[in-house]
């Protein structure tokens, strides 16, 4: 472009006007619109129409029709600026994930050691409980077994807790490898029962199992397939009135998964509550609260073996906590998730909340 000493357009090649996004009529006779200055090239964002759109812009003094000009050249960088942004936002977004991640990995392994540590003092407490609530050291009085006996409840879900704790923490450090098995539905759940016979029973609640006869063996972890049950089973116990009832029930009714339920008669859940309830360390309102370690994570292991939990429930009148596996687990899966915050999907018709993995 060849502009005059007052700032007014003289003359505009088809590359200017087309940069400008106007007509030649409205470039040509016009004030540009910004300041020129012979010397260095400099960038600058073009204004009117053309707004947005950066230049590289060069000028230099010179004669047009016998009079002082100077002749602007302009190269649009616009798409280069963009994409030099992006990379700038990219190596940014890279360094923060970079340490977002190391922060986590030492967060893991300090909760690994910890845990680890915490273990060792926890099991001399609960030994020596152990054999003063059995009269192993001498007879107790009515009231001491049942203090001791505090104790010992106290103790071992303490334990259980820093159990959970530290599978959360190996399973966001990846430490925590998936043994894939051949296993037996009806077996492994009848297992978990009767682990959970004597906490059933102290309060009168009937834990039933129904498994689909059409359900054959499935290639999975038995450990984890236990630990998510037994998280789901000791949660319904938990929060479960005198002489309730619980239901475990297996369903080969979704193609290439099957699903297990776990049904209870208990307090139930707030709509509210429903979006924190597999989220680490989170109290609910209400009846229902305790730190989540346990369905956090069962969240994580059934995810990670490649399935999906789903929850539903109505207040005053019990929740079903259901876990959705395939059939055959990968044999070289391996628990690699990193931490996440539950992320939950619309409601379908049914009413009921799927939690999906990301």
């Amino acid at each position: 472009m060849v502009v005059d000493l007052t700032g007014v357009v003289r003359y505009a090649n088809e590359a200017a006007v087309t940069l400008f996004g106007a007509s030649r009529e409205d470039v040509v006779g016009k004030p540009i619109g910004f300041a020129l200055e012979s010397g260095q090239p400099i960038e600058i964002a073009l204004p009117g129409r053309a707004g947005g759109r950066i230049c590289d812009l060069r000028v230099v003094d010179f004669s047009w029709d016998g009079e002082p000009a100077r002749l602007a050249s302009m190269r649009d960088i616009t798409a280069v600026e963009a994409a030099q942004r992006v990379a700038v936002e990219r190596a940014e977004l890279e360094e923060r994930t970079r340490n977002v991640e190391a922060s986590s990995r030492r967060e893991s392994d300090f909760l690994a050691k910890v845990s680890h540590e915490l273990r060792t003092p926890l099991n001399a407490i609960i030994g020596f409980s152990k054999l003063l609530h059995g009269g192993k050291v001498g007879a107790l009085t009515h009231t001491q077994v049942e203090y001791i006996g505090v104790v010992l409840k106290g103790a071992n879900h303490l334990l259980q807790l820093i159990n959970d704790l530290s599978d959360l923490a190996k399973v966001e450090a990846g430490r925590v490898d998936v043994h894939v098995e051949t296993v037996d539905v009806s077996a492994a759940i009848g297992e978990v029962r009767d682990v959970l016979r004597a906490l059933a029973a102290e309060k009168a609640l009937q834990i039933s199992v129904d498994v689909d006869r059409r359900m054959p063996v499935v290639e999975t972890d038995p450990r984890l397939f236990k630990q998510v049950l037994y998280n789901f089973l000791s949660n319904a116990i938990k929060f479960t009135p005198e002489g309730g009832s619980i239901d475990v029930r297996v369903a080969n009714d979704m193609g290439e998964m099957f699903r297990v339920d776990v049904t209870d008669s208990g307090v139930g859940i707030r709509p509210e509550d429903m979006r924190r309830l597999f989220v680490e360390f989170t109290q609910l309102g209400g009846a229902r609260t305790g730190t989540g370690l346990g369905l956090a994570l069962s969240k994580r292991i059934v995810e990670a073996l490649g399935g999906r939990v789903d929850v539903s429930s109505v207040v005053g009148k019990g929740s079903t906590f259901s876990a959705m596996y395939p059939f055959a687990v990968t044999r070289s899966a391996s628990l690699t998730l990193a931490a996440q915050v539950a992320t939950e999907a619309p409601r379908n018709n049914s009413g009921r909340r799927t939690m999906r993995p990301k």
